[in-house]
């Protein structure tokens, strides 16, 4: 009874492996009636973009500027005092009458005042510690009886004589002195003005300047 089962299998797993052989069997490809594939080898082109950048370059030049400076120039004016010559006429007029006719007669004097025979050449103020020191100088003195030196706190102001006595002349026709005048007891930084007078022995008198000076307490340290 054995047997028999095992063989009834045998023929079962025979007739199993028939079915599937004849189903192979419809997909077999002949591969000898097969046609052969050639592959062409295509040409693609390679398209590369290239995109450039161009930075623009800007270039900056510097800017110089100068500068010129400003120049101011300062003119000091020259004064000249020019005395003048004071000329006086005096005019005399006469009237006659005589038979309807009139006569008139005039005659006239002239008189001419001239001011001091001096040459000065130098007139300055120099200022110190509390104090101003005057000094001038003449090339030539005619008929000099002497000088008189005046001092103001303006160039407009009242002057006041500085000298008690009449400063005696030492210079003649020919030549002339040198003169020094110290100035003391003001004030610092205070400006002063000072004027010359020069005298002749007939009273006639001439006068010089102004001159100014400011005296400061720094001018005794020069000294």
């Amino acid at each position: 009874m054995k047997t028999a089962g095992k063989k009834s299998k045998l023929i079962l797993y025979f007739l199993l492996f028939m079915m599937v052989a004849v189903a192979m069997s419809v997909y077999v490809i002949d591969v000898s009636a097969a046609q052969p594939i050639t592959l062409q080898p295509v040409d693609v082109p390679l398209c590369f973009k290239t995109s450039t950048t161009i930075k623009p370059t800007t270039t900056i030049r510097p800017t110089t500027t100068t500068t010129c400076p400003k120049t101011t120039t300062t003119v000091k004016p020259i004064t000249t005092t020019v005395m003048p010559t004071t000329t006086s006429t005096i005019v005399h007029a006469t009237t006659s009458t005589i038979n309807n006719t009139t006569t008139v007669l005039i005659t006239s004097t002239t008189t001419t005042v001239n001011t001091t025979l001096i040459n000065l050449s130098e007139f300055k103020a120099i200022p110190g510690d509390t104090a101003v020191t005057l000094k001038w100088v003449t090339e030539s003195e005619v008929d000099t009886e002497g000088f008189n030196v005046y001092r103001a706190e303006s160039v407009d102001g009242q002057y006041e004589q500085v000298n008690d006595l009449l400063i005696s002349a030492r210079g003649s026709a020919t030549e002339g002195a040198l003169y020094i005048v110290t100035d003391d007891g003001l004030t610092n930084r205070q400006a002063y003005y000072y004027k010359l007078e020069d005298m002749d022995q007939s009273g006639k008198a001439t006068m010089h300047g102004p001159v100014s000076a400011t005296p400061r307490w720094i001018f005794g340290l020069l000294k």
